[in-house]
């Protein structure tokens, strides 16, 4: 289950981008689950983690998870 997962500042892919206030791409998934014990990381193939800024203010992130690559 990921829906209602917090990640700190730092931790992770999704964690990097909300400290640098930027958008990353093309990262390995398993860098957001290796922070808890959750194996469902190993199930994805890619990610891409967008930064939510609202009038400057970070209010958080959106983080997609693919599980295949297209051709």
């Amino acid at each position: 289950e990921l829906h209602g997962r917090r990640v700190a500042f730092g931790e992770g892919a999704t964690g990097y981008a909300l400290s640098k206030l930027k958008p990353v791409g093309n990262v390995d998934p398993v860098l957001d689950f290796a922070f808890s014990n959750e194996e469902i990381g190993r199930d994805f193939t890619s990610m891409v983690c967008v930064p939510l800024l609202a009038d400057d203010r970070l209010i958080g992130a959106v983080s997609l998870y693919s599980s295949r690559m297209a051709n």
